[in-house]
């Protein structure tokens, strides 16, 4: 463990590795918030809906 940290010796490199890191996480955060987007977008859509969910075609009946 001590062996992939020895090149991160100074100051400098540990913030040029925060800053990678937090571009990463922001990157990923744009990325899912996008994908949330469109698949709410998706639900809103009968063909869609249909081929992501059976929910629908199991409202109003019994299932017993």
């Amino acid at each position: 463990m001590i062996r992939l940290f020895r090149k991160w010796r100074g100051r400098s490199d540990w913030i040029r590795l925060s800053d990678q890191i937090s571009g990463l996480l922001l990157k990923s955060i744009i990325a899912l918030f996008l994908l949330l987007v469109l698949f709410q977008l998706g639900m809103q859509n009968d063909i869609i809906r249909g081929l992501l969910t059976s929910a629908d075609q199991w409202e109003g009946t019994r299932l017993n």
